[in-house]
């Protein structure tokens, strides 16, 4: 349970984390085609806290991120860049073997599961580890 968050702190140094999300600010405020003042006053904050966001001297809070993700109607995840997995090859890696182990473990509890439910979780696995294989074979 913990490997997804070991996984992710080792993704990003805090600095990197913090301009990950004021990318992604800049980039959704753009897109939207709205000044720095008019997100401010759409979010309820005021116009300097909010370019402290945008310029990274601070980080939103969660609260602000809500704010955020509703006015551009994308999940918080997107909007911090959770699933920002391109840095580079070994944490794609590390992220597979990651899922591997814990497809591993998911064999160990299908053998202990009824008939029923095991049919179903198989069937389930096979999804799993086609998709294993597809993001392998779309790495080469």
């Amino acid at each position: 349970m913990y490997e997804k968050l070991k996984a992710y702190n080792n993704l990003y140094s805090v600095k990197e984390r913090k301009e990950l999300i004021t990318e992604s600010l800049k980039t959704y405020r753009l897109l939207s085609h709205l000044q720095q003042k008019e997100v401010a006053e759409l979010i309820g904050i005021n116009y300097q806290t909010y370019c402290s966001y945008e310029n990274g001297r601070s980080e939103p809070p969660a609260e602000i991120l809500v704010r955020l993700s509703k006015l551009y109607e994308i999940p918080v995840d997107v909007l911090v860049q959770v699933d920002n997995f391109n840095k580079d090859k070994n944490n794609q890696q590390a992220q597979l073997d990651i899922y591997k182990k814990e497809v591993e473990e998911l064999k160990e509890k299908i053998a202990e599961a009824d008939p029923q439910t095991k049919f179903a979780l198989n069937m389930m696995l096979n999804q799993i580890n086609k998709l294993i294989a597809a993001i392998e074979n779309a790495e080469k």
